[in-house]
């Protein structure tokens, strides 16, 4: 599967909208991790954790090709709401049949996002800056400490508190990234 069929069918699964670009790159993140079917490139350290340039430009395309309706709210920073427009309502149920194993997995990780954290950004990001510091990382390989990974995420100038720590493993767990942990 690619980028765009990942993103069509994970904005699918929340019924046809997801808020938040962050919020989109960590679900389409842990699908990725999940389903091996799902051909990402690769992830680069980013301030919100691991970020995909392909996943970035990919939305601008769907938005540009009329598949993705874009809602942008003014702020101090701007913020984007994904809804499927018609013509992505069609690619989608096209790819709900061709992909039905792919889907039934996908809308799995959105529900228990969803159900963790109502699909806001900070326990998204939390997880997937754990769960890259677990995977990327010589001393935490292996070995799924709470310490460890609050020690680790310095080297990536990542500022992650004890509780924020808690939050992406408990999160991690819930997906069945990571066993039970140790404090």
């Amino acid at each position: 599967m690619n980028v765009y069929d990942v993103i069509a069918l994970t904005i699918h699964s929340n019924d046809m909208m997801v808020e938040g670009r962050t919020v989109m790159q960590k679900l389409i993140y842990f699908n990725s991790i999940k389903i091996p079917t799902i051909q990402i490139q690769s992830y680069a350290h980013h301030f919100y954790g691991p970020f995909s340039s392909e996943v970035a430009t990919a939305l601008e395309e769907m938005f540009a090709l009329s598949y993705l309706n874009k809602i942008i709210h003014s702020g101090f920073y701007d913020s984007y709401t994904y809804l499927l427009t018609a013509k992505g309502k069609k690619f989608t149920s096209n790819l709900t049949l061709e992909h039905p194993k792919e889907h039934t997995q996908i809308s799995k990780i959105v529900k228990k996002c969803r159900e963790f954290c109502e699909l806001k950004p900070e326990p998204l990001s939390f997880a997937a800056k754990a769960h890259h510091i677990l995977v990327n990382t010589k001393k935490t390989r292996g070995k799924y400490s709470r310490s460890d990974v609050q020690d680790v995420a310095k080297d990536f100038d990542w500022n992650i508190s004890k509780k924020d720590v808690k939050i992406g493993m408990s999160l991690l767990e819930e997906l069945g990234f990571v066993q039970t942990l140790q404090k």
